[in-house]
């Protein structure tokens, strides 16, 4: 480890290790960060990614539990950052300009002023400032700002001063009214800034989660016509008095947005706009989307916005079966079993033309089928995956034809379970969002290794429900989807459509070796992941490389990504 420095810092409480590398280069006396890294030989980046800490703070004489407490770590994949033991989105958190309270910087200019030390040696950056869902100061309730008053020039990081601009300007004269944001402090509550507000639908949900649940909420209310109202007085106050008050608050918003709008009978997105459109598990987390899009999907039935059986969310509800698999299983055109529904009365009310619903499984059985009836209309699947069937399964007669009589007592053989774990989906949904071939997972059927279970007693394949945690487990582990790699390595599918065609990827079937990918990546980075390495911008690793004689391996036009050889890399001093 390198010696300490002789200019030393006293600790501060709440301050993030890039924000004591900007008082260490004040105390020091330097115009530039530059200089400071130069002689640190690691920059402010480094640590913002929780890089280096432990050595920044032995040098700066700072302890290395407290620096690193408050300093944020870079998660490696998913542009997560990690603070204060809550996950918090990348662009949430963000450094690009420096945020402040003016009235938090003054306290430190007068306090250093009394204790008499260089006011550049005390004053320091507070690590909720670099949080943007926080807007305002826990402690005074002003707004956060990184603008000059003087000048109006945005404050970066590149200056080593806090408390005075380039324009030689103080940063710390200006007087904001107070204009306390409750979902503000909530939040900072959450990052241990000052106590802990009590919201029961948002402390369930990750920090993100609930950033993302209270802006739907805001642009809802928004969308709504409900105005703030009492001492709350940011767009996202509105969105965290809605959940808040989850149970009285999400029915009058729905109705709200539902009068405001005015669209009745002509879709779930038609009706409620943003609020349906932008909920989705992979944004706001599983536990809110589901809440709400359930509190949507009941109001929009009691309404008539929607059919109590219509498809919703891509997937036909427990115990129904969809038109469209109704008709594979009669034989029919989709015309003529609809028109068979309406004479037995079955189309529910508020269903539409070309929206998916589904039908009781009682009324399907009851309705005639076409004579006579075919394997593939047995089996309930397409033909080319029916064609699969009977010759993997031997489902022909004498003279070596498909026989629908054995499809039928093959699919009854097939044992079902009464119940089955949480998280189950159609055999049709399971095979093509997973990866897993149909044949595949009736091995797995008839050996027991994966739970199933029938939606009516006279139905193919296509009214089977399965485990989805069984049928992945029959994935086997020497291969992977393109959608695994691309997420494992970050690189772009097509990219990797293109290097199996150049023969670079080995592909079995629709899958990739894993072997083959691994070894591929341990000797290839893509363009971001040098750019990591090198600390620069991912549009200047080209020209960068180019100059000093690296070219890329792999890059358009033959491959939509550009991939370079770690041993060429090494040129580059990574």
């Amino acid at each position: 480890m390198s010696r300490a420095l002789t200019l030393r810092l006293r600790p501060r409480l709440m301050e993030p290790a890039h924000g004591a590398f900007v008082r260490l280069a004040g105390r020091m006396g330097y115009r530039a960060l530059r200089d400071l890294r130069r002689r640190l030989r690691f920059s402010l980046h480094d640590l913002t990614k929780g890089m280096n800490v432990d050595e920044f703070a032995f040098r700066a004489g700072l302890d290395p539990g407290q620096l690193m407490k408050w300093s944020p770590v870079r998660r490696p994949t998913g542009r997560l950052v990690e603070l204060r033991g809550e996950l918090i989105r990348l662009g949430d958190w963000s450094t690009t300009f420096r945020r402040r309270c003016e009235l938090c910087l003054n306290g430190d200019f007068e306090r250093a002023r009394s204790l008499g030390i260089d006011d550049r040696a005390w004053a320091c950056h507070r690590f909720h400032w670099d949080v943007q869902s926080i807007s305002t100061c826990p402690e005074h309730g002003c707004a956060l700002t990184d603008d000059c008053s003087a000048c109006g020039r945005r404050q970066r990081w590149s200056d080593p001063s806090l408390l005075y601009c380039a324009c030689g300007a103080r940063l710390t004269c200006r007087l904001f009214a107070t204009a306390r944001s409750v979902c503000s402090d909530y939040l900072a509550g959450r990052l241990g800034v000052s106590d802990r507000l009590s919201c029961e639908l948002l402390d369930a949900l990750d920090y993100r989660h609930a950033v993302r649940a209270v802006r739907i909420l805001s642009f809802a209310a928004s969308d709504a016509g409900i105005e703030a109202v009492g001492d709350f007085c940011t767009p996202a106050d509105r969105g965290w008095t809605i959940a808040k008050n989850w149970v009285d608050s999400i029915p009058l918003l729905l109705d709200s947005l539902l009068k405001r709008r005015g669209r009745r009978g002509s879709g779930l997105i038609e009706a409620y706009g943003r609020l349906y459109t932008e909920t989705d598990e992979q944004s706001a987390g599983p536990i809110f989307s589901e809440q709400l899009l359930a509190a949507i999907e009941r109001h929009a039935v009691q309404h008539g916005i929607i059919a109590e059986n219509e498809c919703r969310r891509g997937r036909p509800p427990l115990g129904t079966v969809s038109v469209t698999g109704l008709a594979r299983r009669l034989g029919r055109s989709y015309e003529t079993t609809r028109s068979l529904l309406r004479e037995a009365n079955a189309i529910p009310r508020g269903s539409r033309r070309g929206v998916a619903f589904a039908i009781e499984a009682s009324i399907a059985d009851s309705l005639p089928p076409r004579q006579p009836e075919s394997a593939t209309q047995v089996l309930g699947v397409g033909k080319r995956q029916a064609a699969q069937l009977v010759a993997e399964f031997c489902l022909k007669n004498n003279l070596g034809r498909p026989c629908p009589e054995m499809a039928r007592r093959w699919v009854s053989s097939l044992p079902t379970y009464q119940s089955l774990p949480s998280e189950t989906g159609l055999l049709s949904d399971v095979c093509r969002n997973r990866a897993v071939s149909l044949a595949n997972i009736c091995h797995g059927i008839i050996a027991g290794r994966v739970r199933c279970t029938r939606l009516t007693a006279t139905g193919g394949l296509s009214d089977f429900r399965v485990s989805v945690e069984d049928c992945v487990s029959l994935k086997r582990a020497s291969e992977w989807t393109i959608k695994d790699v691309s997420q494992r390595f970050g690189a772009h599918h097509q990219a990797l459509l293109e290097l199996v065609k150049l023969g670079v990827l080995a592909r079995h079937g629709r899958k990739l070796c894993r072997e083959n990918v691994e070894a591929f990546f341990a000797e290839h980075l893509t363009t971001a992941q040098l750019a990591e390495r090198l600390h620069i911008a991912a549009k200047q690793v080209i020209g960068f490389a180019d100059r000093r004689g690296v070219h890329p391996a792999f890059g358009p036009p033959s491959v939509r990504q550009t991939f370079f050889r770690l041993q060429d890399c090494r040129q580059l001093s990574l």
